[in-house]
């Protein structure tokens, strides 16, 4: 098993009692929970998706969440953020929680392309599911972060439409995002990480290594900060100042949007005990403050 899916795998166990079993996540009372469904025929065993929500009256639309769970591409399931998919659910929201392929045995752009499809079937299906696509949020943490702002970009850009033969059926309202990576030549490429796992990851994820990524096929299509455009979705988004793994990248997101007059919202925690993903995984001052900017945003 590559070195970087066990150490992801390690955190996702290490970090489960916190990010699921507080006692706020343990609280189900009201919430109707769905599990393993499929979302693309094609790849049933990968493109599954849980649904939280609270049944309330038909003639009321849900806002939505597609949560796409991180894990460093390599690691991850939909299992572990029961957590903060009951959180959204218990404002209101109806959250499709999905799975996705994993690399290595899955590489880029498939993974993305499955994510594409996974929100145009919540489109399609808005209406049985009483959803309100004018507020359809696409959400994730760490890898799942990246997801949900390549899919945004693709949903901007034809080029990347084109380039990546997928495309979205709907406009995505809004996203929010926990500790991601948004440009992957400066965070895996240029930036060395311990035990070399930015080369790791760019050989298990890409199929390619920082020598030889200029050449590689996607290299121009892989980083949603290079498709920051005016018209891109309204965005919350969340960074550790002191972030192990993706150090700076929150602060590289915001100054793309604030160049091209997106609208967003940030909170960022200050200490190394506050680290990656933090709201996740910390019963901290910093998370109280993040997740309260967080609700009034969702409500705005």
């Amino acid at each position: 098993m590559p070195a970087a899916k066990v150490i992801f795998r390690a955190i996702d166990i290490l970090y489960y009692n916190a990010q699921n079993n507080r006692r706020e996540h343990r609280d189900c009372e009201g919430i109707t929970i769905e599990k393993d469904m499929c979302y693309n025929e094609k790849y049933p065993d990968m493109c599954t998706m849980d649904f939280y929500y609270v049944k309330k009256d038909a003639k009321e639309k849900y806002p939505a969440v597609l949560y796409i769970h991180g894990g460093g591409w390599e690691a991850g399931d939909k299992n572990y953020r029961s957590g903060i998919s009951k959180w959204f659910a218990k404002r209101g929201f109806f959250v499709v929680n999905i799975n996705y392929g994993l690399s290595p045995e899955v590489k880029y752009p498939l993974p993305l392309k499955q994510i594409v499809s996974a929100y145009n079937w919540v489109v399609k299906n808005a209406d049985k599911l009483n959803i309100d696509l004018e507020r359809l949020i696409v959400s994730g943490d760490s890898a799942g972060a990246y997801y949900s702002t390549m899919l945004a970009a693709i949903d901007r850009n034809p080029s990347l439409q084109q380039k990546l033969e997928c495309k979205t059926s709907y406009p995505v309202s809004a996203l929010v995002l926990d500790c991601g990576v948004y440009d992957l030549k400066q965070a895996l490429v240029s930036k060395k990480l311990v035990l070399d796992m930015g080369n790791r990851l760019l050989r298990d994820f890409l199929a390619t290594d920082r020598d030889n990524f200029d050449d590689y096929e996607y290299a121009y299509y892989v980083s949603p900060a290079d498709y920051i455009t005016p018209d891109f979705p309204p965005c919350f988004v969340t960074y550790a100042k002191k972030d192990l793994f993706c150090g700076g990248q929150g602060e590289l997101l915001i100054s793309k949007l604030a160049r091209a007059g997106v609208y967003y919202e940030a909170y960022h925690s200050h200490d190394l005990i506050n680290n990656h993903c933090f709201p996740l995984n910390n019963k901290s001052r910093a998370t109280e403050e993040n997740n309260r900017l967080l609700s009034d945003f969702l409500r705005r």
